[in-house]
């Protein structure tokens, strides 16, 4: 916060959160403030020149920047994902396809497991880094984790598309029409 009390002679210019002009503030020019909100001029301050409110721009800045930087970061995070789930699916098929099945048989103890892995692996590293041999281990399961995740994920995905309805062209041939089947 900023309090102007006394005398000035010349033009003030003050950047702050809060502003305050004291009844006992001269200022014998202008008055230009970058502020969120406005000033708290007192009536009985004496301001000579104009007085002019800016809102700060930076803020403004680090929205769009922040705004394309999340939109870069989804679009990498989607465009890995897909990458991570072609190749599990090429070096692994049956596993694949293995885990898709078993989560789409048994949904809640699929759910419950990696749960309980997503929250024991992380304190599984901590404990496993309280000695000095045991960091570099938990530094390789720290670094091993997005791994699973992923993999989860690509589960995840294979599961949706197994039960998204699939186009059938069964008995439709020439007639430009597809009925859609789950």
């Amino acid at each position: 916060m900023v309090v102007l009390a006394g005398e000035v002679a010349g033009n003030v210019e003050v950047v702050a959160q809060e502003i305050e002009v004291l009844p006992t503030a001269r200022i014998r020019g202008k008055l230009v403030y970058w502020s969120p909100r406005p000033a708290r001029i007192d009536p009985q301050a004496s301001i000579s020149g104009r007085v002019t409110h800016n809102l700060p721009e930076l803020p403004s800045r680090i929205a769009r920047t922040g705004t394309a930087l999340v939109t870069v970061s989804r679009t990498s995070f989607m465009a890995g994902l897909t990458v991570i789930a072609v190749a599990l699916f090429l070096i692994f098929p049956r596993f694949t396809v293995l885990a898709s099945r078993t989560v789409g048989s048994d949904p809640i103890k699929s759910l419950g497991m990696g749960l309980l892995l997503f929250a024991a692996i992380p304190v599984l590293a901590i404990l496993s880094m309280i000695t000095i041999l045991g960091i570099p281990l938990g530094l390789l399961i720290f670094l091993g984790f997005p791994s699973p995740c992923s993999s989860a994920s690509c589960s995840s995905l294979s599961i949706w598309a197994t039960w998204a309805p699939r186009p059938s062209w069964a008995g439709m041939r020439g007639s430009g029409r597809c009925v859609w089947s789950s």
